[in-house]
């Protein structure tokens, strides 16, 4: 059984977890959206984990949850209730604590995990535990809200087999030892969001062996995309209201490239246009409107 639960209040919660008590052992998937705030939330989390741990102890079978989503993230006392044989999938959203504290001790078989770390500084030295203690990971996923946050953890991230980087809202460039860092992971899906990209950065992006994807949110600062980057890519998306015509015959060098909201249609068609006529293999899709 798969389910999804969104809170606006804490009596939502009230009423939900003493189903979640009595159903919780027929669960594989626990999909939680908690939009509370302050002692809410902090009630919310009390009450989901007092939930899974009257669940856990009153079936013989225990919890079979494989699945856990939680944002932001309903994690602390509530992880130490998931069933550590058949978690396999862990994500969490924004989170404070998760500096000082890592709760995922015990989750030794989970392959998947995606945390939001867009509200904390997670160092180094964390991320290597983590990698330490669940050897069985196999896709690991970070958001990043603060650059400096990022450079905090990147010595760390070669430790782990991370598939997805999103940095949202920083500012500057990304540093030299953050790219040497970057430029250690394989098959790498780069995500840079709020306009955070400006030539500068593109162009150390572009030293990078195994970028496979990059997602550009918030529209390019700088008016040229350097070819280095158009020809290791197999994917760019992009957003804004301006798409320079200039970086078209770098954008032609890839296989497909998905312009996303570009402002109004007859631009972005116009510019999907020009991109066909230098490259006719290339798939260019759009989702402009007006």
């Amino acid at each position: 059984m798969v389910v999804k639960f969104a809170a606006h209040d804490i009596q939502h919660v009230q009423h939900f977890t003493p189903w979640l008590e009595k159903h919780g052992h027929l669960l594989k998937s626990l999909n939680l959206n908690l939009n509370l705030t302050g002692k809410e939330w902090l009630e919310a989390e009390s009450l989901i984990a007092s939930a899974l741990q009257r669940a856990k102890g009153g079936s013989s079978l225990g919890l079979q949850l494989t699945t856990y989503r939680s944002y932001p993230a309903c994690a602390g006392s509530v992880l130490q209730y998931l069933p550590t044989y058949y978690m396999r999938h862990l994500e969490l959203g924004p989170r404070a604590e998760y500096s000082s504290t890592f709760p995922l001790e015990g989750l030794t078989r989970l392959q998947s995990l995606v945390l939001d770390m867009s509200l904390t500084t997670t160092p180094a030295e964390v991320l290597l535990a983590v990698a330490a203690g669940l050897p069985q990971l196999r896709e690991v996923s970070l958001c990043y809200g603060e650059m400096a946050d990022a450079a905090a953890a990147a010595a760390g991230w070669s430790a782990l087999p991370i598939r997805s980087l999103d940095f949202r809202a920083v500012e500057g460039c990304v540093s030299a030892a953050t790219l040497q860092q970057l430029g250690k992971l394989q098959d790498l899906d780069f995500r840079a969001v709020e306009g955070c990209v400006s030539a500068a950065t593109l162009q150390q992006l572009g030293k990078l062996q195994d970028l496979v994807r990059l997602d550009v949110y918030g529209g390019l600062t700088g008016e040229v995309l350097p070819a280095s980057i158009a020809k290791e890519l197999s994917q760019l998306r992009l957003t804004g209201e301006v798409l320079p015509a200039s970086i078209a015959k770098e954008l032609s060098q890839l296989s497909e490239l998905c312009v996303l909201r570009t402002g109004i249609r007859k631009h972005a068609e116009g510019f999907k246009a020009r991109l066909v006529s230098l490259h006719p293999g290339l798939t260019v899709k759009s989702s402009a409107r007006g």
